[in-house]
């Protein structure tokens, strides 16, 4: 078959070829005959003497020679003739086939045109775009007839960019043409049905010979699509997804561009949600997302346009005011926001603080500027539902100050070639014998910046910083060696009183971790005091006193510390869990002031012996405190009037034989 079909393709180029040939041939061969024809007449013709020509053998071989150089003339011009017929035919063809190829080739650029996405275009450079052609898909892209913009015949195509996008469009097309560089823009246009459609445009210049720009050419394609997905991202990226409002990022971005501009005066108003974690705990994930977004809807219900309002963490939303008046409108806006939280919120266990900070010009960063507003927030009354507290230079050394605290205390517990926790002992002495009876164990801190730091503040640092645990499982191992010392050294009867927090008690490995102390250090249970303060009853009663009842039934003593000042337990003091109360130096100081029958020491060491626990007082400083104490039956006292606390070898040295 492919033989058959090779044979058939060269007969018909021969036949192609030879139809050619013959033609060429054919006409220059009539072009030779009528030669001939014309020649040969005009010989007889020219000749006067035809006749005699004929009679005549001289003038028959002239005419001879005549016929000859006729015929020659003839075969000359034949082969002349068949050249130039054959090339003006094989030029004929080749301009045939030169046409047929440019109409090919027009035809698959508009068929490529016409099915290019989006549209191609050549224009006048002129502010109205104006059209000199224009593809087929000018209609999917804008919704108009390519006839209703060339030549600007309905409108110009300018008329279709956003005219916010006009005036920059056209100087960016200045700018490319001066450098004959293409042009690369996105910009929106607005089609025949009123949809707003953004497009990518690519095009250059065309320029005469002296370099002026007379047209543009390029094309202009559809990326809506793209626009919309790049601004969704956008958008995500700078909106906080549960409530919408903008978020951390946009708060930094906007941040850097205000703090630019050096103009009126601005603050900053940061409302920190507390117990949010708690009610997470409590009520679920759905409960608090919806209570944020109502947080939010009631926030942005108060901002007009000189605030801005953000919601940077899940608990915490920032408003920036601009342009700020004074300082009342702060407090006016900060009462505000707290009427509208207590009113919806409060009832839901719902508590916050609000930091303020006026924004000074040499903060140069968002971060100082939040930070000083979570400093004022941290500083706010803990004692009120919701507060709001302006932020100072004060605030941040003492922030400062627990900071380094912080890290100090972190490094206590993993950096052991450096001991900055160390305990001192005070005794604590018998009235009746008048001999010490045991040590509370009292944590202090050397701090490289500061110095000696007392427990009342380290300790509350450890609690929020939430390396209580660990602290005090350090304080509780070194007062446990301290009375194993003192029992080598023939007292087996004297005790250690150690302090500890609700938040170590409560915690599970509580338990375990006492009793590998006691084990590892072979101490007897019953020489160990576990003091807690008078306060730690005001939350999780049940629960602590059930954890007391578990201790005491190793032998371990329990202590309530500072009794009589954050929990009023008299009342419900028969049910706790415990062997001793100790009464807060507040009242022992009282006994300086007041009378015999005025004071209530007396009672208070009189209904702890009716419920059957023994009594210490604590801060005794004064003969006269000490004798009204055993006036009343105190059974025990501790305080300067017999030893401030002392290192551990000190302390042994007290005890006398």
């Amino acid at each position: 078959m492919k033989a058959g079909r090779k044979m058939h393709m060269k007969e018909t180029i021969s036949k192609e070829k030879k139809n050619k040939t013959t033609s060429a041939f054919s006409r220059a061969f009539g072009f030779s005959i009528l030669f001939l024809i014309i020649g040969s007449i005009w010989v007889m013709i020219s000749d006067f003497h035809f006749e005699s020509a004929l009679l005549c053998d001289a003038n028959h071989v002239n005419v001879f020679i005549k016929i000859c150089y006729i015929m020659t003339a003839t075969v000359v011009v034949f082969c002349v003739m068949y050249i130039f017929f054959k090339k003006t035919k094989a030029m004929k063809t080749n301009l045939e086939k030169e046409k047929q190829q440019l109409l090919e080739s027009e035809r698959r650029k508009f068929v490529l045109l016409d099915n290019l996405p989006g549209m191609a275009y050549r224009c006048h450079f002129d502010r109205n775009r104006t059209m000199q052609f224009i593809s087929q898909g000018c209609f999917e892209l804008t919704g108009y007839e390519t006839e209703d913009l060339l030549h600007n015949k309905a409108f110009s195509f300018n008329h279709l960019i956003s005219p916010e996008h006009q005036d920059y469009l056209w100087n960016q097309w200045n700018e490319a043409l001066r450098a004959k560089a293409k042009l690369k823009e996105e910009y929106p246009i607005v089609t025949a049905t009123g949809e707003t459609k953004w497009v990518f445009e690519q095009g250059e210049g065309v320029f005469d010979e002296e370099g002026n720009a007379i047209s543009l050419e390029g094309f202009i394609i559809d990326i809506t699509k793209r626009k919309k997905q790049e601004m969704m991202q956008i958008y995500l990226n700078e909106h906080d997804s549960l409530t919408g409002l903008y978020n951390h990022r946009k708060y930094e971005e906007f941040m850097a561009q205000e703090l630019q501009q050096t103009r009126n005066k601005r603050a900053l108003i940061l409302v920190n949600l507390r117990k949010y974690n708690f009610l997470l705990s409590i009520f679920g994930y759905k409960y608090c997302e919806d209570l944020i977004r109502e947080i939010a809807v009631r926030l942005t219900e108060m901002c007009h346009d000189r605030y801005r309002l953000f919601h940077i963490f899940i608990d915490r939303f920032v408003i920036y005011i601009d342009n700020l008046h004074e300082s009342n409108e702060l407090m006016a806006l900060c009462q505000k926001i707290i009427d509208v939280l207590t009113i919806h919120f409060a009832s839901k266990t719902l508590g916050g603080n609000i930091g303020v900070v006026e924004i000074d010009y040499t903060k140069s960063d968002s971060e100082s500027i939040l930070k000083s507003a979570s400093i004022a927030a941290e500083n706010g009354d803990m004692d009120q539902i919701f507060s709001y507290s302006f932020f100072n230079k004060d605030m941040e050394k003492r922030i400062l100050r627990e900071s380094i605290i912080k890290s100090e205390l972190s490094d206590i517990l993993y950096d052991t070639t450096k001991d900055r926790l160390y305990l001192l002992y005070q005794p604590i002495v018998n009235l009746k014998t008048n001999r010490i009876s045991g040590f509370e164990a009292l944590a202090r801190m050397n701090s490289d910046e500061y110095g000696l730091v007392s427990p009342n503040e380290f300790i509350p640092i450890a609690e929020r910083a939430q390396l209580i645990a660990a602290l005090g499982k350090r304080i509780m191992h070194k007062a446990m060696r301290f009375l194993k010392t003192i029992n080598d050294r023939g007292y087996p009867d004297i005790y250690v009183s150690i302090n500890v927090s609700p938040i170590q008690l409560m915690r599970d490995d509580f338990l375990s971790d006492l009793l590998q102390a006691i084990n590892n250090l072979a101490v007897d249970p019953n020489n160990i005091v576990i003091e807690i303060t008078e306060s730690a009853f005001s939350g999780n009663y049940q629960q602590i006193n059930n954890k007391l009842d578990v201790i005491q039934k190793l032998g371990i003593k329990i202590a309530i510390d500072d009794f009589g000042t954050g929990y009023s337990s008299l009342a419900r003091e028969r049910e706790l869990n415990v062997n001793c109360l100790k009464i807060d130096k507040y009242f022992i100081d009282k006994l300086d002031h007041l009378d015999r029958d005025v004071a209530i020491t007396g009672d208070i060491i009189s209904m702890a012996h009716k419920l059957g626990h023994s009594v210490i007082a604590e801060g005794v400083e004064n003969e006269k405190q000490k004798e009204y104490l055993i006036d009343f039956g105190c059974d025990y006292v501790q305080g300067y009037l017999f030893s401030k606390p002392v290192p551990e070898e000190e302390a042994v040295k007290l005890i006398k034989p």
